[in-house]
């Protein structure tokens, strides 16, 4: 449950660890250090690893990462996977997708997200 910088194939990969947390408060306070890691990158696309395996995804937590999400959109350009999101999240996922119009790619494990994340 953690947000860090990790690599995987010589490039920079901003990990956010949400896999486990159910209580709001803890997710809530996850995604707000979300920022704080974003201002050093440069002009390349953020590449960014989310795993929510086992975390309880509450509507109050959506509508904060929605409204983070279009923010940040608004000053990056994104490439973005994510690990377990499974059973309703992947409707939950299906639907920030079309929100967003955005590709938030589905995978079942971090190496396949790590591989798709760094291919050229």
């Amino acid at each position: 449950m953690e947000v860090k910088w990790i690599e995987h194939r010589y490039k920079k990969i901003h990990l956010i660890d949400y896999s486990g947390l159910i209580l709001e408060r803890d997710m809530l306070s996850l995604l707000n250090a979300i920022p704080t890691f974003l201002p050093n990158v440069g002009n390349e696309p953020i590449l960014v690893l989310t795993d929510i395996t086992g975390c309880f995804l509450t509507p109050g937590f959506i509508d904060a990462a929605k409204k983070q999400r279009l923010e940040l959109s608004n000053k990056y350009q994104i490439k973005q996977a994510i690990v377990g999101a499974v059973g309703a999240k992947v409707i939950l996922l299906k639907v920030f997708n079309l929100v967003f119009k955005n590709k938030i790619t589905p995978f079942s494990n971090h190496t396949e997200a790590l591989n798709y994340l760094t291919k050229d």
